[in-house]
């Protein structure tokens, strides 16, 4: 019997799969990667709403993507942000509730410069990671 984790062929759950192995788009779909890519990034903490970074069926596939090869992160059902900018998000949140020990969403907001849009399902996802967690009307640290 051959053992193919040992030749390159690593087991995730009930898949395998070449360690190797990076997907990419065909060419065809990098130019709307791209264009994704730049709407996401002119306001990285606030970002176009997703129907407006991918109105239609093909820049939807491409954001999917993005998405799965964790290039863009999920946020909500209408907020994606970039990797960096979700890092960068997280990192300042965390740095502010460790100064103010609380905060509410309007204050983060502000700290951030970003639309409450963006901040409640960031905060959200924050929460669900057990970064943070709501008491009341204000955020902590979890």
């Amino acid at each position: 019997m051959v053992d193919l984790g040992a030749h390159g062929y690593p087991k995730i759950g009930n898949y395998i799969k070449q360690s190797e192995h990076r997907s990419v788009l065909p060419p065809n779909l990098a130019v709307a990667a791209e264009e994704i890519r730049c709407r996401i990034s002119e306001k990285p903490f606030d970002p176009p709403a997703r129907k407006q970074i991918a109105p239609d069926l093909e820049s939807r596939q491409v954001l999917h993507f993005l998405i799965t090869q964790n290039e863009i992160v999920e946020v909500g059902a209408e907020l994606v942000l970039s990797r960096e900018a979700f890092s960068a998000m997280k990192a300042k949140v965390t740095e502010f509730l460790r100064q103010n020990v609380s905060a509410t969403v309007s204050e983060l907001r502000q700290a951030l410069q970003t639309s409450r849009r963006v901040m409640v399902p960031f905060l959200e996802m924050l929460d669900t990671q057990k970064i943070t967690r709501r008491v009341g009307e204000k955020h902590l640290l979890a």
